[in-house]
């Protein structure tokens, strides 16, 4: 085959994109691969990558000349993961791509931003308009160590919503790895199988309180229900006269579910007890509305006056 049609023919199937050795292999000499460089045909991009000039610069082409340039390990991933498996509000990533590689890495940083990993699992990878990148499940983790809860939120809603992948699959590939990751407590939160105590939430709001000069809550409080239940509240002062809750994302959002929890705030009324229960959106967007009710709620208790329910 000539040359110039074979690197047509590769780099069409490839973004645009060419290897140095993949041309060598098919009986190409260097000295002919380096004149079609001088000449223009071919762009340089990393040791032994190689662009055909005429062909458009992409999202694609960009993701896998990054994963190409940071070794044979490399998969898109994060940002870049997110965008080309089109998961809803992550638009085209801004800079070089995002790619995982299996420590210790092999290849050039200089196209992507490499994340390193002691393991990528086979079931982790995918392929994207040919593109190798990591599955939803694995995007969703990895997302979740680098974007703020807010955007977290929404893609995993939207992922979610959209049946890209589930509550179910998510918790599982959480347990076989992904405890102890960067951002895998906030997105156990947002599913609503946060560990106890320390959910992401109750920390934040703890912090929110902390610095807001609020006394330390006590944690985990334990309160036995009229059917001999044992629940257990998040956090509570002056031995559960005051008690607060925080829902994740998953969590009181059936009806059975709703009517449980006006039961226990009522009768937690009749208890003398002052309940105030917040979701994860007042304690991420509303922080001071949060913290100005449970102020509230001390002060009033330690007057002996308890809010209307």
């Amino acid at each position: 085959m000539d040359l110039d049609e074979l690197i047509d023919r590769t780099a069409h199937a490839h973004h645009g994109l060419v290897s140095r050795a993949t041309l060598l292999r098919a009986g190409a000499s260097a000295s002919a691969i380096d004149r079609r460089l001088r000449a223009g045909r071919l762009v340089r991009v990393a040791p032994g990558l190689m662009r055909l000039r005429s062909a458009p610069l992409t999202v694609e082409s960009v993701a896998l000349a990054g994963v190409l340039a940071s070794g044979p390990t490399a998969v898109a991933s994060h940002r870049t993961a997110a965008h080309l498996l089109g998961l809803d509000g992550c638009g085209p990533p801004e800079g070089r791509p995002e790619v995982t590689v299996v420590r210790p890495a092999h290849g050039s940083s200089r196209l992507a931003v490499a994340h390193q990993t002691v393991e990528l699992r086979r079931g982790d990878r995918t392929d994207v308009r040919g593109v190798p990148v990591t599955r939803v499940e694995r995007t969703l983790i990895d997302l979740a160590g680098v974007l703020p809860p807010p955007a977290l939120e929404s893609v995993l809603d939207a992922s979610l919503r959209d049946g890209r992948t589930s509550s179910h699959r998510i918790q599982d590939r959480l347990r076989r790895d992904g405890q102890g990751r960067r951002g895998s407590a906030l997105l156990a939160e947002l599913l609503g199988i946060g560990p106890r105590p320390e959910s992401w939430l109750e920390r934040r709001i703890r912090e929110m309180l902390r610095d807001a000069g609020v006394p330390a809550p006590d944690l985990q409080h334990v309160v036995r229900g009229d059917d001999g239940t044992i629940r257990r509240i998040d956090l509570s002062w002056f031995a559960g006269g005051v008690l607060v809750e925080v829902s994740g994302h998953a969590t009181h959002s059936t009806r059975r579910e709703r009517q449980r929890d006006r039961h226990r705030a009522n009768l937690a009324v009749l208890e003398g007890r002052t309940l105030l229960e917040f979701t994860y959106e007042d304690v991420t967007e509303r922080p001071h509305h949060v913290v100005g009710l449970i102020t509230r709620a001390l002060e009033l208790h330690l007057t002996g006056r308890a809010p209307a329910a």
